[in-house]
Formats: structure tokens, C-alpha cells, sequence
């Protein structure tokens, strides 16, 4: 058995494996913190997953000041709409060429060299077969045309010239920022105050505060939590919040069954 942690000793996240008789191997995370400090420079791949005793995190590129208040967004849409393939391919192959529209990209056809990468692309071989691949680099498009996309796994099948087709979007962890846009996704909390070009860590899971409506928590069963438009909680209902995003669940009211912070447990997907 793992030994209690005793009081008065630093509280550094730690893993242990441990075999649990009749039952298996099992890995055990105890807790240690949360990240405190934003990077200047980036310490692991955009998009890394980390978690640390019951709490799990992102790891994102500021694309605006954060404020750990508020859920922060993707408020990118999707860098290529659907679009062929534009060549032949057998499958197993690890890079693509595909044609970019003059209205992809920033909206004129113009992507940047490796701007989708730690993005998605999604192939429509015409056969109830259709896959995602995760994208490792891209090269320059201005104006729309061709690009190459490499992808981090070989593909499946085999791909035909101008009948398949694909689109692509970014990192949703790229230039992460606060927004009203109601078409956005949040995609974590902040857990610094970062600025523009800085690199941080975005808490997924496990529990956190978010600044809370007046609805939250503040009767009897009135626990599950979806995201207003600011980034915001709000409670969810069956009429006009029935399809806003899921963001946890209250976890700890006040004493006397009031609202209090409430304390929620994050359930955001990753």
C-alpha cells in the first residue's frame, strides 16, 4: 500500500504503481499543486496533457491576457473546409497534398507555414471509411491552392485524386483567448495570468472555481454547469441553455445549502 502523506511535508505530486490483489496493476497519482507560472518560451508541445493528482491539464499558447476567472476559447473556425485531395496516394503514406480554398485559412486563402500543426485532419474516402489523422506540419499557401500536410500516423486506405476529400483544422490550443463569440468552444481554465505569446497551462479536470451565475448551485439539485458565452457558468436547463457546453458539476456548496463559491469539479473534453 502507498504510505498517507503526513502533515508538514511538501506537497509534490508523485506516481506510484501499485498492484491491488484480485484486481490488478493500477497507476496512482497523488496530488502536488497546479501549475503557477506562465513560459515565455514553449516547455512541451502545444496541446500536451498532463495530469497531476486529481486534476488535469492543457498545455496552450496565449493569444490574448487570461484571466483564471473565466473558461478561455478556440475562437478559430476551421482552417480548410471540405476540399479534395489533390493526389493519388496508396495507403500507409505519412504526408498529403490537398487544395486550400481562396477562403480558407485567415479568410483569403493564406496560411502560414506549420500554422495547423497539434490540429486535426479528417479524409472522406467516399467508402464508410472515413478518418482523422493528426497533422505535424504544413507548408505556405497564399491565395489558396495546394499545400502538404504531414500527418502523425500513416493513413488506412488508399486516397484518389480530386474524389476524396478532407478539411483540416488548427491546434484548438493555439492563441487561446477570452471571448464573447457564442460560436466558440472553451477549451480550459487558465491557471495564470498570461499575455499574448506566452505559453500556460490550461486546467481540464478535476476542481476549480469559475465566476458562477446567480443560478448555480443555489438550490436542491441545481448542480450541473454549462458555459454562458463569456466564459462564465451558468446552470443548465430545458429550454434555452439545453445545447450550451458541458463544463462540470457543483461539487461543495455553503454551509446551509446555499450557493457559496460553489467549488465545481471541471469535466471540460480534451
Amino acid at each position: 500500500m502507498i504510505p498517507p502523506q503526513r502533515k508538514g511535508e511538501d506537497m509534490v505530486a508523485k506516481i506510484h504503481r501499485m498492484h491491488i490483489p484480485g484486481v490488478g496493476e493500477a497507476i496512482v497519482h497523488i496530488p502536488g499543486g497546479v501549475p503557477y507560472e506562465a513560459d515565455d518560451l514553449e516547455a512541451v508541445s502545444i496541446g500536451s496533457y498532463m495530469r497531476v493528482g486529481n486534476k488535469e491539464f492543457i498545455y496552450s499558447k496565449a493569444g490574448g491576457t487570461t484571466n483564471p476567472n473565466l473558461g478561455i476559447k478556440n475562437i478559430a473556425r476551421q482552417a480548410v473546409a471540405y476540399n479534395n485531395v489533390a493526389r493519388a496516394y496508396d495507403a500507409g503514406v505519412t504526408s498529403v497534398v490537398v487544395d486550400v480554398g481562396a477562403s480558407d485559412g485567415d479568410g483569403s486563402g493564406n496560411i502560414a507555414v506549420n500554422a495547423l500543426v497539434g490540429g486535426e485532419i479528417l479524409f472522406f474516402p467516399h467508402s464508410d471509411n472515413a478518418f482523422t489523422r493528426g497533422i505535424i506540419s504544413n507548408t505556405v499557401v497564399s491565395g489558396g491552392g495546394e499545400m502538404t500536410v504531414g500527418l502523425d500516423s500513416p493513413t488506412p486506405v488508399a486516397l484518389t485524386l480530386d474524389t476524396d476529400d478532407m478539411e483540416c483544422m488548427a491546434s484548438p490550443y493555439y492563441a487561446v483567448q477570452h471571448s464573447n463569440d457564442d460560436r466558440a468552444t472553451v477549451v480550459g481554465i487558465p491557471t495564470v495570468v498570461a499575455t499574448v505569446g506566452q505559453f500556460l497551462w490550461l486546467q481540464v479536470g478535476g476542481p476549480n472555481w469559475i465566476s458562477p451565475q446567480t443560478d448555480i448551485g443555489a438550490a436542491a439539485l441545481d448542480f450541473e454547469c454549462v458555459f454562458r458565452h463569456d466564459g462564465s457558468i451558468e446552470l443548465q436547463d430545458s429550454t434555452t441553455k439545453l445545447h450550451q457546453q458541458h463544463a462540470g458539476c457543483v461539487v461543495a456548496q455553503a454551509i446551509g445549502d446555499g450557493q457559496g463559491a460553489p467549488f465545481v469539479f471541471l469535466q471540460i473534453a480534451h
